[in-house]
């Protein structure tokens, strides 16, 4: 298990491989455009879960 920061991930994938990730979706999630999500209002609609390639 590494931690959610980028400087771990980062080599983790080129040493490792893809790497798994979840989390919590929340209301705000259906007007999302591009970026990084951030949470900014709405309640808990449940989990989505990601495999980062690279």
């Amino acid at each position: 298990s590494i931690d959610s920061d980028e400087d771990q991930i980062r080599p983790e994938l080129v040493t490792n491989g893809p790497v798994e990730s979840a989390f919590t979706v929340y209301a705000d999630f259906v007007s999302y455009i591009s970026g990084v999500y951030k949470h900014l209002s709405g309640e808990a609609l449940g989990g989505h879960a990601v495999r980062i390639l690279g």
